[in-house]
């Protein structure tokens, strides 16, 4: 069939001021992003060495199985959030609308069969 939202064929080349905004905005990201878990880093380290080995793995298992979690519920988001901005790229509003409720209100198991077939 038909596929309503395909990217257009020609590719625009930001000018040279859009790259630079760009990488400035790349590397305040990276720079955060490396702050934070420096910070993680060295606060884990100070901490581990007053807690002790059981407290430290105990923690380890909770921080994975948390991870897990917050993996799992992330990935629904960025799907919802690729598939809408690709309705509402095509100004199909209404689509995107119904999708959002969609994914926000019905259970996981219902998901994955409509998302395929539309």
């Amino acid at each position: 069939g038909k596929r309503g939202n395909r990217a257009p064929s020609t590719i625009d080349v930001p000018a040279a001021k859009t790259e630079t905004k760009l990488l400035g905005t790349s590397l305040a990201l990276l720079l955060r992003s490396t702050c934070q878990l420096g910070t993680w880093v060295f606060v884990a380290s100070q901490v581990s060495r007053r807690l002790g080995a059981r407290a430290i793995a105990a923690h380890g298992v909770v921080l994975k199985v948390w991870l897990l979690f917050v993996l799992a519920a992330e990935a629904p988001a960025v799907a919802g959030q690729v598939i809408s901005a690709g309705y509402l790229a095509t100004g199909r509003r209404a689509r995107a609308r119904a999708d959002i409720k969609f994914l926000t209100f019905t259970p996981s198991t219902r998901r994955g069969t409509r998302l395929i077939d539309s």
